[in-house]
């Protein structure tokens, strides 16, 4: 589909896409493909129509980059703190190896020198994240939203069974694992 979207932008006269989902799971917008087909015509009406809709598609895309904005600054805070967390546990991997070695000097130097700083550092961040809005990515998953995730689960998980179809089991269950999306059931 962006092919054929980046073809027609770029002027093709027609192109063709042959699509197994519906229209609403379509990645073009339907205000795109009405564009597109506004594009064709001549008469003033449809003119008048294409140069509001390019607007309003404006207006759409400038909100569309203001939420990729706000969720890559809140995804970047988010994973800050993630590598904090890792770089501390790293860290303190490193010092049961060292004093395993009996290499004392440099388990002190990690233990009271560099984990404090880094454990003081990652609850200054926390508490920057505490404060920040984050209403497109959060740092952890609630009980509602992992209860919903298995009734979805369950119920497409039934309707699988109904219909034995092993195939589509198989492929359901490794996706429940691996938290992948269902909506080709």
């Amino acid at each position: 589909m962006d092919a054929c979207r980046t073809a027609v932008r770029l002027g093709a006269k027609e192109v063709y896409n042959i699509y197994r989902r519906t229209k609403a799971e379509m990645p073009a917008d339907q205000l795109e493909i009405e564009e597109a087909a506004l594009k064709k015509e001549t008469d003033k009406l449809s003119q008048d129509r294409l140069e509001n809709l390019q607007r309003e598609l404006a207006e759409l895309r400038d909100e569309l980059n203001e939420k990729k904005a706000k969720w890559s600054g809140e995804k970047d805070a988010v994973d800050k703190v993630s590598k904090l967390r890792e770089g501390i546990e790293h860290t303190r991997n490193e010092i049961k190896i060292a004093q395993q070695n009996y290499d004392l000097e440099k388990a002190a130097e990690l233990q009271y020198g560099v984990l404090p700083q880094m454990e003081k550092q990652l609850e200054a961040e926390e508490e920057t994240l505490k404060q920040r809005d984050l209403s497109l990515v959060r740092e952890k998953v609630t009980e509602e939203e992992i209860k919903e995730a298995y009734e979805q689960v369950d119920a497409k998980l039934l309707d699988v069974i109904r219909d034995e179809d092993v195939e589509k089991m198989d492929a359901l269950l490794s996706l429940a694992i691996t938290g992948g999306e269902f909506d080709w059931i």
